[in-house]
């Protein structure tokens, strides 16, 4: 079997453990070694993009709900899903560009994701209010 030479690079970076860890991280597991970003300036953006998109299946059925009268359920429903969707669809490609992925990729996981947990929700929704026989709550 041949033998490969660790030569000077492993008594440089066994000798500064911080050095060895990252090289560790990013040669052994894939890994990127943390910035000395701000946990709270993370947690902010986290918390806005959360409010900023999250508003998103709301504000859209409010509107649409008092554009049409209240008359039906479905126009707004359809159109948040819609609204939803695209606004899925974006944040995953945002998040494909800044992570130097295929933003079609990641839009679209980001979409596929997202579609799974609201639909579960809505189902469970569903679930609740069949076991409960509560049809509103105000």
């Amino acid at each position: 079997s041949a033998r490969v030479s660790s030569g000077p690079w492993l008594s440089l970076s066994c000798k500064d453990k911080k050095t060895f860890v990252d090289i560790m991280m990013i040669e052994e597991l894939g890994l990127m070694p943390d910035d000395d970003e701000s946990p709270l300036g993370n947690g902010l953006v986290t918390f806005g993009s959360f409010i900023a998109f999250g508003s998103v299946p709301l504000v859209s059925y409010i509107a649409t709900q008092a554009a049409t009268d209240g008359e039906s359920h479905a126009v707004p429903f359809i159109v948040c899903i819609v609204l939803t969707q695209i606004m899925l669809f974006f944040l995953g490609a945002v998040k494909g560009r800044l992570t130097s992925q295929s933003v079609v990729k990641t839009g679209l996981l980001m979409n596929l994701n997202g579609t799974l947990a609201g639909g579960t929700a809505y189902i469970i929704g569903m679930i609740i209010k069949a076991i409960t026989h509560v049809d509103s709550l105000y």
